[in-house]
C-alpha cells in the first residue's frame, strides 16, 4: 500500500505539472481568463497535495509482482480520474461518465471520442487532450522508472508489467537505463514528428498536438475531420511515415540508432507487419479506384493512409472509411485486431503474436505428417521455448473471448451490430474510430453511460493487455 501511495504521489505531481503546462498554452493562445486560470487552479492543487504526499512517503520500497500489478492498476484509473477533471471544470462534458471516457480514452491513446466541433474549444484544453496521449503513449509507469532509480529490484517488475507485447526486454543490464533510452526515443520522435509538420505548413499548436497523438499512436487532433482538415497530402505523408516507425519495436529503433540497420530486416514481426500492411494497402487502394469515385493518386494516398493509421492503432482519418467497399472494411478491421509490433506505442493483439501462433499451426501440422519429429519455435533465429508460445496463443483466446463477451453487452446499447462489435474493437485495440455508428464520421457521444463504461473497461483492458486486469479476480492473487 505504501508503494501505491508513493507511485500515486508522482503521478499526481507529473499530472500537476502537466495541468500548468496546458494552462500556460491556453494562456499563451488567448484562451478566455477562466480556462487558463482554471488549469492553474487544478494544476497548483493537485502538484501541491501530491507533492506533501510524496514527501511523506517512504523510499526504497520493494516491489512484488503483486504490488507492481496493483500499482499499475490504481496509476491508469488515478490518472483517467484526474484527467477527468478539465473536462467537468470547464463544463465540455456534462455528465462526468463522459468525462471520464474522453480522459481515459486520451490517456490509454484510444482515441475514440464524444467531443464534437474541436475547433471551437479552448487551446489549453485541446493541448491537454492531446498531451494525454504523450504521457500515456510513454507510459506514466516507465517515465516513473526511468527518472526515480530508487525503485530498485521492483523496477524490473514494474517495467514487465507496463511494457507492452509477450517479452519485455532489456537493452541494458540495468532497467532503469532501458527505460531512460525508451523514453529518450519516444522524446526524439517527437521532435522530429513535430518539426516536420511544422515544415509542411502546420502552426506549431498543430504541430505539436499532432506529433502527440502519432508517436502515441491516439489519434485526438484538433481539428473535428482529423487530418483530412488541413488538406495537405505533405501532412499526410508525414503523419503516415511516422505511426509506421511508431508502430515497429522501440527496442530495434534502438539497434538501429546504434548502427545496426539490418535489424528491421532480421526481425520476423517487422517483416510480417510491413508485408501486411503494403498487401492491406494496395487490396484497399484497388477496391476504393474502382468501386468509388475517388481519383488514382487521392484513392492511393487515402488508403495507404487508413491502413498505416488503423494497423498502427492511431486511427486518425482522411477520408470517411466507413461508405468504403465492404471487403476494405473488413480488411480494416482485421488489421485493427492484429495492430503494432510488441515494444512500441501501437495496442491491439500485436504482430509478434499472430506469428508465434503461425508457428505452433505450422508445427501442429508437421506433427500430425511426422509424429516423431520435434520441431522447435524459433523466432529472429532464437527458439522459443512451449510456455512462451502457449501464452502467445492463449493471449489470442482470451482477447477474442474478451472481445465476444463486450460486443454482447455494448451491442444491448447500440443501433446495429456493426456499430457495437467495432466500438468493441476500437476500444480494446487502442484505434478510436470504429464504423457505422461509430465511425469516423461520428463520435461516441449518443452512446448511453452503461456502454460508455463498458468501452472504457475495454480501453484499460487492452492497454493493459487484459491479464492484469483480470489477475486481480482471482483468489489466487489476493493469498498472502
Amino acid at each position: 500500500m505504501k508503494s501505491i501511495i508513493q507511485s500515486l504521489s508522482f503521478v499526481g505531481i507529473l499530472l500537476g505539472a502537466a495541468f500548468l503546462l496546458s494552462g500556460g498554452v491556453g494562456f499563451l493562445h488567448h484562451d478566455a481568463p477562466r480556462t487558463f486560470l482554471a488549469f492553474f487552479l487544478m494544476g497548483g492543487v493537485c502538484f501541491l497535495a501530491s507533492w506533501i504526499s510524496w514527501q511523506a512517503s517512504p523510499r526504497g520500497l520493494e516491489i512484488r509482482i503483486r504490488e507492481a500489478i496493483l500499482l499499475v492498476l490504481s496509476t491508469w484509473i488515478f490518472t483517467g480520474i484526474i484527467g477527468a477533471l478539465p473536462y467537468l471544470v470547464l463544463g465540455i462534458c456534462r455528465d462526468p461518465m463522459s468525462a471520464l471516457f474522453e480522459s481515459v480514452s486520451g490517456i490509454t491513446t484510444t482515441g475514440a471520442s464524444v467531443l464534437s466541433n474541436l475547433e471551437s474549444l479552448p487551446r489549453a484544453l485541446l493541448f491537454w487532450r492531446s498531451l494525454t496521449h504523450f504521457l500515456g503513449g510513454v507510459g506514466i509507469l516507465v517515465m516513473f522508472i526511468a527518472v526515480l532509480p530508487f525503485v530498485g529490484t521492483g523496477a524490473m517488475q514494474l517495467y514487465r508489467t507496463e511494457s507492452t507485447g509477450p517479452i519485455s526486454e532489456k537493452i541494458t543490464a540495468r532497467i532503469a537505463d532501458t527505460a531512460r533510452i525508451m523514453v529518450g526515443i519516444y522524446l526524439l520522435f517527437n521532435v522530429l514528428c513535430a518539426a516536420a509538420l511544422r515544415v509542411c505548413g502546420l502552426s506549431w499548436f498543430d504541430a505539436v498536438c499532432h506529433a502527440f497523438g502519432t508517436i502515441a499512436t491516439g489519434g485526438f487532433s484538433t481539428r473535428s475531420e482529423s487530418i483530412a482538415a488541413f488538406h495537405n497530402p505533405a501532412v499526410e505523408w508525414v503523419i503516415a511515415f511516422f505511426m509506421f516507425i511508431s508502430a515497429v519495436s522501440f527496442v530495434i529503433h534502438f539497434r538501429a540508432l546504434r548502427g545496426d540497420v539490418l535489424s528491421y530486416l532480421r526481425s520476423q514481426e517487422v517483416r510480417f507487419f510491413v508485408l501486411l500492411g503494403a498487401a492491406s494497402a494496395a487490396l484497399a487502394s484497388i477496391f476504393i479506384v474502382q468501386k468509388t469515385e475517388t481519383g488514382l493518386m487521392t484513392g492511393i494516398r487515402n488508403a495507404v493512409f487508413q491502413t498505416v493509421s488503423l494497423f498502427s492503432t492511431t486511427g486518425f482519418t482522411t477520408a470517411d472509411y466507413d461508405v468504403w467497399p465492404d471487403a476494405v472494411k473488413l480488411t480494416l478491421l482485421t488489421l485493427m485486431i492484429i495492430g503494432g509490433c510488441a515494444g512500441s506505442t501501437s495496442g491491439a493483439v500485436k504482430s509478434v503474436r499472430f506469428v508465434v501462433a503461425g508457428k505452433l499451426i505450422a508445427r501442429r501440422f508437421g506433427n500430425m505428417l511426422h509424429p516423431a519429429r520435434v520441431q522447435a519455435i524459433k523466432l529472429d533465429g532464437r527458439v522459443i521455448d512451449n510456455d512462451s508460445a502457449g501464452r502467445a496463443a492463449f493471449y489470442i483466446f482470451l482477447y477474442f473471448f474478451v472481445l465476444c463477451v463486450a460486443s454482447v453487452f455494448v451491442g444491448f446499447f447500440s443501433q446495429d451490430i456493426l456499430t457495437a462489435v467495432s466500438a468493441v474493437i476500437a476500444c480494446l485495440g487502442g484505434v478510436g474510430p470504429g464504423m457505422s455508428g461509430a465511425g469516423p464520421s461520428e463520435t461516441y457521444a449518443l452512446f448511453p453511460a452503461a456502454a460508455k463504461m463498458g468501452l472504457i473497461v475495454c480501453m484499460l483492458l487492452g492497454r493493459l493487455e487484459i491479464y492484469i486486469c483480470l489477475v486481480v479476480f482471482t483468489p489466487g492473487f489476493w493469498k498472502t
